[in-house]
């Protein structure tokens, strides 16, 4: 008799259950649904950040190849500047002890000791 008794139950809870169910599972799809389109969203967003930061990190390293190009021809220029100055101050110094010797020069060779 129990068993006639469980299938007696009224249609009404059985529709209301059944609507129940229903729209959970329809909340179910729509939330999985939403949660797959923000994922799909966020997932893009980082692979956008990602090539952005990879495209700011190539461009650092070509900043930091011109820098160092650019450092290693300056130190470059600065020896040869420096080498240029100390061939400029050595003919000036041989200048001045030609000039500050010049007198006693010609006179040695007007009148060659014996």
């Amino acid at each position: 008799m129990r068993v006639q008794e469980q299938e007696s139950v009224p249609s009404s809870t059985a529709q209301f259950e059944d609507k129940a169910y229903k729209e959970w599972s329809s909340k179910v799809l729509s939330d999985h649904a939403k949660t797959t389109v923000d994922l799909n969203t966020a997932i893009r967003t980082v692979k956008d950040l990602k090539n952005t930061v990879r495209k700011s990190i190539r461009e650092t390293r070509q900043v930091i190849n011109v820098w160092n190009n650019y450092n290693n021809e300056y130190g470059k220029a600065c020896k040869r500047l420096a080498r240029r100055l100390s061939e400029c101050k050595q003919r000036e110094e041989l200048v001045k002890l030609i000039h500050d010797n010049k007198d006693r020069i010609v006179k040695n060779h007007m009148h060659p000791t014996k």
